[in-house]
């Protein structure tokens, strides 16, 4: 039997579009790689009636309903009275979660509050669910015809709470069945029509196929039974194999992460950036790992293409001036439909497809992709 979840964010400042509910969508990512259903996303403001109503609604067709947001010290964060009162479960003070709390307000020099207290009351029967990241813990219990999780708003107290407290208790209490698996492959550089052709085409109408495009990017999506037969591997392979110009990995997320894994050996990571503009960059600090490496950007007032032994000089001197378990990232244009890329002095040449111009911002996140997906498969 699928397991159904909700996930309902709460929040004025969701609702109103001051913040982008991000925390969704990699909630249901994570959820589909268990084998667990996404249902709904819902938001809602911080009301009383409103988050009552948003839950009644969930728990008509949910076994799981995953609520974030709301677990701050101020008065205007409502989420654990309104969600003890709705599991018709007193709230209660956890000792161990309020000393874990006062440590880290006072390894910060903060001054304790009342607001810091509440902050350590959870429904009774609940299991806390530690904050890494932040201050606040979170809960999940059984309610009367679903399960509960409260999480925190802010993505990167979300994200390990999650995958190291949750997803454990997800897995022992609901035991999501996978029926089929969705796969994908991330393509940049085709139109979607071409990629489409050339997936239906291979593939043809047995299987479930999707698409989705995020621009510059085509995502394409198949659900797969958990043992695919050999004629169906064969195709996929054969798909793989056409859209290998284009292809730059099976997760957008997931080589960002792994490449972000990497990073994290080093004590300090440099780029020097002729290529981008500083792009490559904004992409590395979009990753919620980003505030662990210190980045520093160089960038050329005037684009042009370097020669390999020009190149290498320069990274000579890079060699000479660095400390030790610092890492070098290099980025340099070689030619109208090619770059340069560089870990320390291993360079390596990036064909773009087709006509595609290093110029373009298209090109750029070609090469930067292909940079990732180029050294997360080293590391593999």
């Amino acid at each position: 039997m699928e397991t159904f979840v909700g996930i309902l964010a709460i929040g004025n400042e969701v609702v109103e579009g001051q913040i982008i509910n991000r925390n969704a969508a990699w909630l249901s990512e994570q959820l589909g790689t268990l084998g667990a259903s996404p249902l709904y996303h819902l938001s809602c403001r911080d009301q009383r009636e409103e988050i009552l109503t948003s839950l009644n609604f969930l728990s008509q067709h949910c076994h799981l309903i995953l609520v974030s947001g709301g677990l701050g010290p101020t008065k205007d964060d409502t989420t654990r009275q309104c969600l003890s009162d709705w599991l018709s479960l007193p709230l209660k003070h956890d000792k161990e979660q309020w000393q874990i709390i006062e440590d880290k307000l006072k390894s910060r020099n903060l001054v304790i509050r009342d607001g810091h207290k509440q902050q350590a009351l959870i429904p009774a029967s609940a299991t806390a669910l530690a904050n890494e990241k932040g201050v606040a813990p979170g809960f999940f219990v059984k309610g009367s015809n679903c399960f509960l999780a409260s999480l925190p708003g802010p993505p990167d107290e979300l994200q390990p709470m999650f995958t190291n407290k949750l997803q454990p208790l997800i897995i022992k209490n609901l035991s999501p069945q996978k029926g089929k698996v969705l796969n994908t492959w991330i393509c940049l550089g085709a139109p979607e029509s071409e990629v489409a052709h050339i997936v239906e085409s291979i593939l043809g109408e047995e299987l479930e196929i999707g698409y989705r495009l995020h621009k510059p990017y085509v995502e394409v999506k198949v659900w797969l039974p958990l043992q695919p037969d050999p004629q169906t591997q064969n195709r996929l392979k054969t798909m793989e194999q056409k859209l290998s110009p284009w292809l730059v990995g099976r997760s957008i997320a997931e080589i960002r992460e792994a490449f972000h894994r990497y990073l994290q050996s080093y004590n300090h990571v440099f780029i020097i950036d002729h290529l981008t503009s500083g792009l490559f960059l904004e992409i590395l600090k979009e990753h919620r790992w980003a505030d662990h490496l210190r980045y520093q950007c160089f960038e050329h007032k005037s684009f042009r293409f370097f020669k390999l032994e020009e190149i290498a000089m320069i990274l000579n001197v890079m060699e000479k001036e660095k400390s030790d378990n610092d890492l070098f990232i290099s980025l340099f244009p070689a030619s109208e439909n090619s770059a340069y890329v560089a870990f320390e002095k291993d360079i390596k040449r990036i064909e773009l497809p087709r006509k595609i111009n290093v110029r373009s911002k298209l090109g750029q996140l070609y090469i930067i992709e292909k940079c990732f997906l180029t050294k997360t498969l080293e590391e593999k």
